[in-house]
């Protein structure tokens, strides 16, 4: 596991949410059990919820793909978007390797509110390092600094955003399928 160690001056932070897990309707009723899974299949942007991350797994995530599929830059710039995932307790962290665009992690923490709906809170922190667009023995050009930093601090908090609508969107037709088929009782 790479340690975390700025290599630039430009500190990230930014936050999404609380934003609910499951919608508070009478038919649903998210365990924590169900919550830390479905959380898993919706860790970071891009993610497809058929692939739930594990402790310690490597994932490629954006820049590099999205969806499962490289994008662009990902072609251009293998490694943009290294990370490996930790769990500590019930929140599941995103942590970029050192050839990724952003050098920090991503928390993804789970509660509940005053009546008792799951929902998900996200921080981000660390760094934002950007890479190099054109290298050679003699000189480079990068993207990074502080319009890199002012790019991921002004669109990570709605990418994170969406990731959770999605999750809402998930978690709803999950939840209404287990109680159409009979698996889920009304909560008591």
């Amino acid at each position: 596991m790479p340690a975390f160690v700025s290599k630039f001056p430009y500190p990230l932070y930014y936050s999404a949410g609380p934003n609910p897990v499951c919608l508070n309707l009478s038919w649903i009723n998210c365990t924590d059990a169900e919550v830390d899974d479905y959380l898993s299949r919706w860790q970071f942007p891009g993610q497809l919820p058929w692939l739930p991350v594990q402790p310690l797994g490597n994932y490629n995530v954006f820049p590099e793909q999205f969806a499962g599929y490289p994008t662009p830059i990902g072609l251009l710039y293998p490694g943009s978007g290294a990370i490996y995932v930790e769990y500590s307790d019930r929140t599941i962290s995103n942590i970029g390797y050192p050839s990724h665009i952003f050098d920090g992690r991503v928390d993804r923490i789970p509660s509940r509110n005053a009546n008792g709906v799951p929902q998900v809170t996200t921080h981000g922190y660390g760094t934002n390092t950007g890479f190099n667009l054109i290298e050679t023995p003699i000189f480079s050009i990068g993207l990074s600094g502080p319009f890199i930093d002012d790019v991921n601090q002004r669109i990570a908090p709605y990418a994170f955003d969406a990731q959770d609508f999605g999750l809402i969107v998930y978690t709803t037709v999950v939840e209404g399928w287990q109680f159409a088929s009979g698996s889920q009782q009304f909560p008591k």
